[in-house]
């Protein structure tokens, strides 16, 4: 491993503590709650057109759900109808 951080092998006892206190810094933040929060700005109106199977369970949810979308309203977004 020592020559992915282009260090000589007598210096690996060095780059274990390097890479341990680094690892210690890291993890003392909130790397998750800073990716989430990149995330929801980066993509806040992003969509993810994904295949979905009509006949499984949740292909199943989303059928009665835009019926029930476009029984409430007669100009329902056509993105959420299409099929």
């Amino acid at each position: 491993i020592h020559d992915s951080f282009w260090t000589h092998a007598c210096d690996v006892e060095k780059m274990s503590v390097v890479l341990r206190d680094a690892f210690v810094a890291m993890h003392s933040e909130d790397i998750i709650g800073r990716l989430h929060e990149e995330f929801i700005t980066r993509y806040k109106d992003h969509m993810y057109l994904a295949s979905v199977v009509a006949h499984s369970p949740i292909g199943q949810e989303i059928t009665a759900l835009r019926k029930q979308i476009k029984s409430r309203s007669g100009n329902s977004s056509e993105l959420a109808l299409e099929r």
